[in-house]
């Protein structure tokens, strides 16, 4: 007779992913891309408001280098982008 209790996963009622930190790197740089395009867009809408959303994209710029930022290229634009807007004057 088998005394041993039934083997149970230890990850019973927990979501385990492959890659573990790399998937939330990636899940990082994913967001903060779609928040860098929502910035864009309001800039382009709200001109008046150029330094608050320029602001906003040059942070989403650095926050999105932990998740690859495009690599490296769409970080590098997210940062002129974002200094553009900020230096910008409305005519």
């Amino acid at each position: 007779m088998n005394q041993n209790p039934p083997r149970v996963p230890r990850n019973v009622g927990r979501i385990r992913l492959w890659g573990g930190w790399l998937n939330g790197l990636a899940a990082v740089g994913a967001v903060s891309g779609i928040m860098i395009l929502v910035g864009a867009v309001m800039l382009y809408n709200q001109p008046a408001k150029a330094s608050t959303w320029g602001a906003v994209v040059l942070a989403l710029s650095v926050v999105s280098l932990f998740g690859m930022g495009g690599f490296f290229i769409g970080a590098l634009l997210g940062f002129v982008g974002g200094v553009l807007a900020l230096t910008w004057k409305n005519p």
